[in-house]
């Protein structure tokens, strides 16, 4: 075949379904909690969202919220929370993020990222001009 599809085709149908998953990480100064922001979009019909943050077996924390307009957030503020470093300055963990749709009690779709905590931060100043020779 010189054209068209040349591996195996799919059809999925669904009625709801998880089309994105992100977060936004704040790492406080202290480094003693971070501000996790949790954003799940949606299409469909379901009407609420669960929220997992785990290490590894352990879970850290879970919240079920209302999906408005095709949209469902969750703030979660992990406290302690083992931070991610450059390979040779430490280790890196990676928390789990899973978001499960539901539709009433059964489970519609569900989508995992992995993510690390960590705190970067730019900065700028204004270099002095040297004197002339």
């Amino acid at each position: 075949m010189t054209c068209g599809p040349w591996r195996p085709i799919s059809l999925e149908i669904y009625e709801s379904r998880l089309t994105d998953l992100y977060v936004d990480v704040d790492v406080d100064s202290s480094l003693k909690s971070a501000k996790v922001v949790a954003h799940a979009s949606t299409e469909g019909k379901a009407a609420s969202v669960r929220f997992d943050i785990s290490l590894g077996d352990k879970s850290v924390a879970s919240e079920t919220v209302d999906v408005a307009d095709h949209d469902a957030v969750a703030t979660f503020k992990v406290q302690n929370p083992e931070l991610w470093y450059p390979i040779r300055y430490g280790q890196q963990p990676l928390y789990t993020i899973k978001a499960t749709l539901l539709d009433g009690h059964a489970e519609a779709d569900s989508v995992a990222k992995r993510i690390g905590l960590r705190r970067a931060e730019l900065v700028q100043r204004r270099l002095t001009a040297s004197p002339a020779r």
